[in-house]
């Protein structure tokens, strides 16, 4: 795997990054900037503690790439075991124009942290040696490479719902080695959860870590869960009674939702914008991306817009290289257009 460039970081108070970016440095703050709208007050005064950083050409060409991004992305993490958090990574020109920078902004309950990269590769490098998984093999794909959105949504249901009854069983002191579950106690526990924001499961998680799924048009139609029965992930189990049928797991069902009940922990949303130009300066995505890493595979999905409206999501299950050349091609791609500009 490369090695990759630590960023410089820099922290600054939350009443003092105007003063900085505006006052000192004189930028104009844009669209696509984190501080966009920010009404922290430009207040008069020294800012002798800061002397040294506003001489750095480093932090200057972080200040520049915050202030004026030619693209950015907000990345969002949580789910699972952990918390909602986001950061905007900024992206720009650097003095080498076959080059581009990224400059990340967090924030603590006091300060403004700012971590700028010479490449924004470097960035990915390192977020995937953070959070990216090292399985030994490469897991099977039991997820179709392409499906509808809505379809996706019932897979991942699926697999919240094998957690879900494992969860059941425990509490009921009802070992069972076929878990099951109602067809009512699923319909009604997918309605709930979509609707729950609760990123402790997997299916609202992608719903909130992934950036801009508010702006996606969802049409959650019946004749869509016939890709669990399709693919292996639940099947109908009939019994005495047709009233008390249920819903068994099956190899996918069951291989994918142990994967996710026993090593899931957390998962990450991208959504990658690029300036368009023209006056107004405005923004388009050009990705939307949901990872969740787990102790067998990456999950990678990326949301795809058809010519009808309709999003179609293409899943693949990565090792950590690959997963790590994949954001680099799909970033690679995304900013094409910054690099022609340059030439």
């Amino acid at each position: 795997m490369d090695s990759f460039k630590l960023p410089i970081t820099f922290e600054i108070k939350k009443t003092d990054i105007l003063r900085l970016l505006i006052g000192e440095l004189k930028h104009t703050i844009q669209e696509g900037s984190f501080f966009k709208g920010l009404n922290t007050p430009i207040e008069a005064g020294t800012l002798s503690q800061y002397e040294g950083m506003i001489e750095s050409p480093k932090f200057k060409r972080a200040a520049a790439l915050i202030a004026a991004p030619e693209a950015y992305a907000v990345l969002r993490s949580g789910g699972g075991s952990m918390p909602l958090e986001e950061l905007w990574v900024h992206l720009g020109s650097t003095e080498n124009r076959f080059a581009t920078a990224a400059a990340v902004v967090t924030e603590s309950q006091e300060n403004f942290i700012i971590q700028y990269y010479e490449r924004y590769q470097d960035f990915i490098l390192s977020w995937c040696e953070a959070f990216a998984t090292a399985p030994e093999e490469t897991a099977p794909n039991y997820i179709p490479p392409k499906v509808e959105l809505e379809a996706f949504l019932f897979i991942l249901h699926s697999i919240d719902a094998f957690r879900r009854a494992t969860f059941k069983n425990m509490l009921d002191y009802a070992m069972t080695e076929v878990p099951s579950i109602t067809f009512s106690e699923f319909a009604s526990t997918m309605g709930d959860s979509i609707k729950s924001g609760d990123i402790r499961w997997l299916l609202p998680a992608f719903m909130v870590v992934t950036p801009g799924m508010h702006e996606v048009n969802i049409d959650l139609k019946p004749t869509y869960a016939s890709v669990l029965t399709d693919k292996s992930f639940l099947f109908h189990a009939q019994t005495d009674k047709p009233e008390n049928d249920v819903l068994v797991f099956g190899e996918a069902g069951k291989v994918m939702g142990v994967e996710f009940y026993r090593t899931w922990l957390q998962c990450f949303g991208f959504d990658l914008k690029v300036r368009l130009g023209g006056k107004n300066n405005s923004f388009k995505t050009v990705e939307r991306i949901f990872a969740a890493p787990t102790a067998l595979a990456n999950h990678l999905v990326r949301l795809e817009m058809t010519e009808k409206g309709h999003v179609l999501v293409n899943h693949q299950a990565y090792m950590k290289d690959e997963l790590i050349s994949k954001l680099n091609q799909i970033f690679e791609f995304a900013l094409k257009d910054i690099s022609a500009t340059r030439n």
